[in-house]
């Protein structure tokens, strides 16, 4: 399989690309655009991802299967986030927007849960340490 050479220049344009995009990212985050802040700032760091695949990671020039490598992993964060995000607004905290009462539920289950086991564990020890 032969390589394929980038010219330096590319490289430089794509650099000095994505220092613009960082200077436009700060540039917003002093606007108040409310909602849209979050919205433009990933809009900007999907962007500078992408260049830094294509270019840097050389998958632009790369196969068909690096190039379903690439797209496999961008599907996969996806669904992790979906399935995070799916959680995170049917859990407790998100319904009354307190963390703290979530945070409390798991506690109040991994308590139980070592309370249920404590009987049964206690008495397996206490039953090897009388042998």
């Amino acid at each position: 399989m032969a390589e394929h050479i980038v010219p330096t220049r590319v490289y430089y344009a794509i650099f000095a690309t994505l220092m613009v995009c960082t200077g436009l990212t700060v540039w917003i985050a002093f606007f108040d655009l409310g909602a849209m802040n979050v919205v433009a700032a990933l809009v900007i760091a999907v962007f500078k991802a992408v260049l830094v695949v294509l270019f840097f990671m050389h998958v632009r020039y790369s196969t068909r299967l690096t190039w379903a490598v690439a797209i496999g992993g961008v599907f996969w964060l996806g669904i992790l986030l979906a399935l995070t995000l799916g959680d995170y607004l049917t859990g407790a905290g998100a319904r009354t927007g307190n963390s703290a009462t979530q945070c409390m539920n798991v506690n109040q289950v991994f308590l139980s849960c070592f309370l249920c086991l404590r009987g049964p564990v206690y008495r397996h020890i206490r039953g090897t340490m009388s042998m």
